[in-house]
């Protein structure tokens, strides 16, 4: 069941037969919800008749052909479509290097199922290319003349490997996704395109930075993309990092709960604890991983002010200082940033 909905409307269609199943306006449904007692459908699709042809059969050059009551489409299964025709357009192909010209057909062969594998050259952003489709017969005009069908048109594919937190990219100047690409689990990018030369530039942030990168479908068709954190990055995480350590050093224990730094000793053998922060580790976009979220860095130093119980019971003021670490992971999402601090 696929649902579209907007601040007015809500409608539900049924992936078997691409039935609208319900319209639903302020609560208030629209569309007959298929009783079965009565009918069980709610608006199915006739196509590519509505009625009955004489024996669920009709006769066309020769061939004979069956056809249930209001043709087939209400029985079969639909999917919507997925988006990976974005690049496939006017708006992506435009430009020298992504317009073919001088097309013409160098040779054509019969195959066995009845189609033609044709052999072709162009002319793209001044090369001469050749190339390979098929087309097959699709009925006639006029009784004489063959329709024909392309189909292995002229689509090829451009790779982009790209780095966890880049999710989308401009290709000459069109927006897409992983729903307009075939997706790998390894961050893999596959776009359906035309033949030519294709600009594929990240979409970055303020906390990530990308280099665009330039690919033709005869020869490069395939990068890599790094992404790259940037100094407001590391400085949103220092400040993350400088919160958690101000709260620490409020503490008053010996072991702050969740903290990265703490004294060794019974809680019996001390008293009047102070801590004091007095060198924050400062995160820099080398202790930076974009790939996998994460940030490790040292150099953190705090001092410590406390009463030592001696052995005769009494109690001697004293200091000491201790060095720390801190590490953490992060997501973003564009402009969105979270942030999370590992307990000690």
């Amino acid at each position: 069941m696929k649902t579209l909905s907007n601040d007015k409307i809500t409608l539900q269609i049924a992936e078997h037969g691409a039935e609208l199943v319900s319209i639903n306006v302020n609560n208030t449904e629209y569309l007959w919800q298929g009783d079965p007692k009565f009918w069980g459908r709610h608006s199915p699709v006739l196509f590519p008749i509505v009625g009955r042809v004489w024996n669920n059969q009709y006769h066309h050059e020769g061939i004979t052909y069956e056809l249930g009551q209001h043709g087939f489409a209400r029985d079969m299964d639909f999917q919507l479509a997925n988006g990976k025709r974005t690049l496939l357009t006017n708006a992506a192909s435009k430009g020298d290097k992504t317009t073919i010209s001088n097309q013409r057909i160098i040779s054509a062969t019969d195959n066995a199922d009845g189609s033609r594998t044709m052999r072709i050259s162009y002319t793209l952003g001044g090369k001469s290319m050749t190339d390979t489709l098929t087309v097959a017969p699709n009925g006639s005009k006029f009784l004489i003349f063959k329709n024909w069908n392309i189909t292995t048109p002229l689509v090829k594919e451009i790779s982009v490997y790209a780095s966890p937190a880049i999710t989308n990219f401009t290709v000459n100047g069109v927006k897409v996704g992983a729903k307009n690409a075939t997706a790998s689990d390894s961050g893999t990018y596959t776009f359906n395109v035309y033949p030519g030369s294709y600009t594929v530039k990240p979409v970055t942030s303020k906390y990530l930075t990308a280099d665009s990168t330039t690919l033709t479908t005869s020869s490069e068709s395939s990068a890599s993309i790094s992404a790259e954190p940037t100094d407001a990055l590391a400085d949103e995480i220092n400040a993350k990092i400088k919160d958690k350590l101000d709260t620490c050093a409020k503490s008053t224990d010996a072991q702050p709960e969740g903290c990265p730094f703490s004294m060794y000793g019974s809680d019996d053998d001390y008293r009047n604890i102070a801590w004091n922060i007095t060198e924050y580790p400062t995160v820099t976009t080398d202790d930076l991983s974009i790939d996998s979220g994460s940030f490790y860095v040292y150099g953190g130093e705090a001092k410590v002010a406390y009463e030592y119980k001696n052995y005769d019971d009494s109690w001697e003021p004293t200091d000491s200082s201790t060095s720390f670490s801190i590490s953490g992971q992060f997501t973003l999402d564009g402009d969105k940033l979270d942030i999370t601090l590992d307990e000690d």
